[in-house]
């Protein structure tokens, strides 16, 4: 019998078949689970899932979480009685058997796509209870203030602050928790967060934070500089970027991190600049090296 391995198999015959053949990978039986629930059968669509679940051997992980994650978002669509208790029902019957992290997190993810800001907000600061030194559980968090808006941040607290207060808050409980070098990665996510989905101006103020405590960090200058890169993209004004990268090479860094940044600068110039500024950077460079090295 030959069966075409088929992310999106035409019937539920083909369906069946292939989960009997294939039966440890995911992604078929959350397709199968899909085309049941587009045909309105969603108690046939637990039914698979619930197959699923025995199928798949907890050895593989990945493959579990996947369909887990499948089955919450089923269950926050269509769960009974209620979509709440559905969810919170198998939320903690699989917390027992998977990860509770990465369940927490999927979770705010269902929750956030589906426009449910309160309860995205609610297992979100719940998981930095139970795992205040996990910085991706504190970006998580953060990141609900920053793109869910004043509005419905602030009512999802059920506090009378503003998102931008709300989120103050949120990074000064995750500075005094997490270790400093995880609070670095999280003031780093957080700022390229704001940049992408919130307000760009708050994320570059915390760039300039950031850099006023770490200016010896070529890591964070370099990710700076690719976000203002990105933004000439957009703005074909190369003003800023000039401006950052003439001042990231008037650090005093060790020579294999001023080589990194004035290499960064003379590839912007030769991409965007003139002869005359492509001439500055060399020279520039050329005088760092002489007063470093005779």
């Amino acid at each position: 019998m030959s069966i075409s391995l088929s992310p999106h198999p035409a019937s539920l015959i083909a369906h069946t078949r292939l989960t009997l053949f294939f039966s440890t990978l995911s992604f078929l039986w959350i397709s199968y689970v899909a085309l049941r629930v587009s045909l309105g059968a969603f108690d046939e669509a637990r039914e698979v899932a619930e197959r699923a679940l025995k199928a798949v051997p907890s050895s593989d992980q990945d493959e579990k979480m996947n369909l887990w994650v499948a089955y919450l978002n089923l269950e926050n669509a269509h769960g009974k009685p209620t979509p709440k208790d559905a969810v919170g029902k198998l939320f903690h019957r699989a917390c027992l058997v998977a990860n509770p992290k990465k369940l927490h997190l999927a979770l705010a993810g269902t929750h956030e796509r589906s426009g449910d800001v309160v309860s995205q907000t609610d297992i979100l600061s719940n998981a930095t209870r139970k795992y205040s030194q996990s910085a991706k559980v504190w970006i998580a968090y953060i990141r609900s203030f920053i793109i869910n808006g004043s509005g419905d941040a602030t009512a999802a607290s059920g506090s009378s602050l503003s998102a931008p207060e709300l989120i103050k808050k949120a990074i000064d409980r995750a500075s005094q928790t997490l270790p400093k070098r995880k609070v670095v990665k999280v003031l780093v996510q957080v700022g390229l967060i704001e940049t992408r989905e919130g307000n760009l101006e708050r994320g570059r103020s915390m760039f300039e934070a950031i850099l006023r405590n770490y200016p010896r960090r070529t890591d964070i200058w370099s990710v700076y500089v690719d976000l203002e890169i990105k933004e000439f993209a957009k703005t074909q004004d190369p003003a800023r970027c000039r401006a950052l990268l003439e001042r990231a090479t008037h650090l005093e860094l060790a020579p294999k991190a001023m080589k990194f940044l004035f290499k960064r600068f003379l590839d912007f110039e030769r991409k965007v600049g003139d002869a005359t500024r492509v001439e500055h950077v060399k020279q520039r460079a050329m005088e760092y090296v002489s007063s470093k090295f005779g």
